[in-house]
């Protein structure tokens, strides 16, 4: 029971102590380090470049891959006054952008792209570097922006992502959308210009500029909310585009240098770990490879509570049947409760959590819960499934109630959500996973109840042969107590005989006689184990007379025995060895006449089997003897605990046997 204590406070303990700090989710410093300020520019570059959420060390960028790969802008049809705007902007991306080379792809390989792909395709090795840069050819699309100018935008259909915008001057410009994601990267990012020629050259200067900007990094959707339609904004301020108001900000430019700086994912991450708690950053800098550890330990913390709770059941038992139903399912959904609060906690930079105090709401419904379903599993088992015949489909209705019984809290709340109409997206980031785990849960249960039949039934059988082995063994050792007893009786029988040869041939005759009758009890029960009282007090008695013909009128013998016990059964050779021991450590010790006594009663149940003789007092160790000792082994194979033998030399010498008998009447 202390076990189980421990397992249910560290089931609680464990949400306590994660919950116990938690702040509202309406705070915007809740995962900012105490005594510390947050970075304008570098808070820019989180709020812009990454989704918020967390997602990993990747952001798109031209030469993502940080080869100091060349940043080119291949330029098609455009007129004197489009180029001069374009190499203007190339000119001060220079000075913002100092560690990479920035240029026209012409001036830079010394002809135009299509050029240099008619080049290529006629050459025999079509994998060459061209022109001694040191660049292959399958990473001109990393590197290089098409700019095409004039309308002329007949191969947009071959680049499934693009986004079109019309301007009131009726203008247009369309261009590939460079997804985050490194597979859509290896797509061209390529921009078409449609300008009217009225169009006035500020507003054809801020067109291009935007574009060639915008399609150096990836911009993630944020809340707009703040910012008004004619509000100017830096052109990585908002995802949307909006050429006409944006201005080339401090900030962008900061953004920009940082961007394509050779460690700016190590600058980044020193920045959130400086800032920020240690689980807000390792989950915004690497959110997968966190919850990979996270998963870790919550396996580790499931198995640890698996292991508890299997190490108390095995050694307490619960009285009432219920229990048994109550206490693993409490563990259960305690357990799920506590790796949804560790999950979310440690793998999310949201705090979606309820207060400490609100979460007392989730324990009282857990406890209600495992209450009233450890009722339904008890009476539907034990009133139905349990009187079922066959184990296989015991087995598949219990798999499938555990199913159903834990799927209740799901539906309630589907039913709950789907009054609001909002089901779809509730059941497939959380419902569905749930409904996952409950069917493992079920075919969990179904594979240890399995297991418990297969290895119960293993045991029953395990016991079986044991018993017999015992059986066998008890049968072999008794045979054994046998086969030592005749010998040892016959020893003794035959120096008497051999004595009284050359005194007395008649006593001889009639000791032989005797003799004969005891062995005659011995072969016609070859094989059995007992015998009734009264067989084995003729035996006796043949015995006692053998022994009185070799000590004549010096031995004398009495035997008493209660009429209502001479047909109960006892081992064979069980009072025999008692009367040899007598005679030989007592009436052989005797000078005078010798006096053995035998009586048989029945006494609060039990059969008292009492030997007395006036020889010399019972030494230390008495068992020990060979005959002794056989007597005492016979009773430990025939009644275990249910018997015993004991001597005492006060108030008279005597040895008996007390056997246990419930059936046995006191009358």
């Amino acid at each position: 029971m202390k076990k189980l204590i421990l397992l249910l406070a560290i089931l609680i303990a464990v949400p306590v102590f994660i919950l116990k700090d938690s702040k509202s989710r309406n705070d915007p410093y809740r995962f900012r380090k105490s005594n510390t300020t947050l970075d304008t520019n570098w808070e820019f570059i989180k709020e812009r470049l990454y989704s918020g959420k967390g997602e990993g060390e990747f952001v798109y960028k031209v030469d993502y891959l940080n080869k100091h790969y060349p940043i080119l802008f291949d330029i098609e049809s455009a007129t004197a006054e489009d180029s001069l705007i374009v190499r203007g902007v190339i000119e001060e991306l220079r000075s913002v952008i100092p560690n990479r080379t920035i240029d026209i792809f012409s001036n830079y390989i010394g002809k135009s792209l299509d050029d240099f792909r008619v080049e290529r395709f006629k050459s025999k090795n079509r994998n060459k570097e061209f022109l001694g840069k040191n660049i292959p050819f399958n990473k001109l699309n990393l590197i290089t922006v098409r700019l095409r100018f004039g309308g002329n935008n007949d191969d947009k259909i071959n680049y499934r992502e693009r986004i079109t915008t019309v301007f009131d001057d009726g203008s247009s410009i369309e261009r590939t959308n460079p997804l985050r994601m490194e597979h859509y990267i290896y797509f061209p990012n390529m921009v078409w210009f449609n300008l009217k020629d009225e169009l006035p050259k500020e507003k054809r200067e801020k067109y291009i500029k935007y574009e060639m900007l915008r399609t150096l990094c990836y911009v993630y959707p944020h809340d707009d909310a703040e910012y008004k339609e004619n509000d100017i904004t830096g052109v990585f301020y908002r995802q949307s585009y909006i050429p006409e108001t944006a201005v080339f900000t401090e900030e962008d430019k900061f953004l920009l240098n940082k961007l394509y700086e050779d460690d700016f994912i190590k600058q980044f991450k020193d920045y959130l770990k400086s800032r920020y708690t240690w689980r807000y950053a390792n989950n915004f800098i690497n959110k997968d490879f966190t919850a990979k550890k996270v998963w870790a330990a919550i396996i580790v913390f499931s198995v640890f509570i698996f292991l508890m709770y299997v190490s108390f059941y095995k050694k307490d038992k619960f009285k009432y049947q219920y229990l048994d139903y109550l206490i693993p399912i409490t563990v259960v959904l305690l357990c799920y409760v506590d790796v949804v609060v560790i999950l979310h906690t440690l793998t999310q930079i949201r705090n979606d959590l309820p207060s400490l105090e609100k979460f007392a709401y989730v324990w009282l419904f857990t406890i209600l819960f495992a209450l009233f379903s450890a009722l339904v599993f008890r009476i539907i088992e034990k009133f139905m499934i349990d009187k079922m015949e066959f184990f296989t489909m015991k087995l598949i209705f219990k798999v499938i109630l555990t199913l159903v019984v834990f799927n209740i809290p799901i539906g309630i709340v589907l039913i709950i959500k789907g009054l609001d109409g909002d089901v779809s997206d509730g059941f497939v980031e959380f419902y569905l996973p749930t409904f996952i785990l409950t069917i493992i849960l079920a075919l969990g249960r179904g594979l240890l109840i399995y297991l418990n039949h297969f290895s119960e039934n293993l045991v029953k059988q395990k016991d079986l042969e044991l018993t017999k082995l015992r059986e066998l063994n008890a049968n072999a050792q008794v045979k054994l107590l046998h086969s030592q007893i005749n010998p040892h009786f016959l020893y003794n029988a035959l120096n008497s005989i051999a004595g009284l040869a050359t005194v007395d041939g008649e006593k001889t005759e009639h000791m032989a006689l005797a003799l004969s009758d005891l062995f005659k009890y011995t072969i016609n029960r070859k094989g059995e184990k007992f015998s009734t009282i009264k067989d084995e007090l003729e035996m006796v008695n043949n015995y006692l007379e053998v022994e009185q013909i070799r000590f004549g009128d010096r031995l004398q013998f009495k035997i008493e025995c209660d009429e209502r016990l001479k047909g109960f059964q006892i081992p064979r050779f069980l009072i025999q060895p008692l009367i040899e021991n007598a005679v030989k450590h007592g009436a052989s010790k005797v000078q005078k006449k010798a006096c053995i006594g035998l009586s048989i009663k029945k006494e609060n149940h039990q059969i008292i089997i009492k030997v007395t003789d006036n020889g010399p007092e019972f030494p230390e160790g008495l068992v020990s003897g060979h005959g002794l000792q056989s007597v005492y082994d016979l009773l430990e194979l025939s009644y275990g605990n249910k018997a015993q033998l004991s001597w005492n030399n006060t108030p008279e010498k005597h040895i008996s046997i007390t056997i246990k008998q419930k059936d046995l009447n006191d009358e």
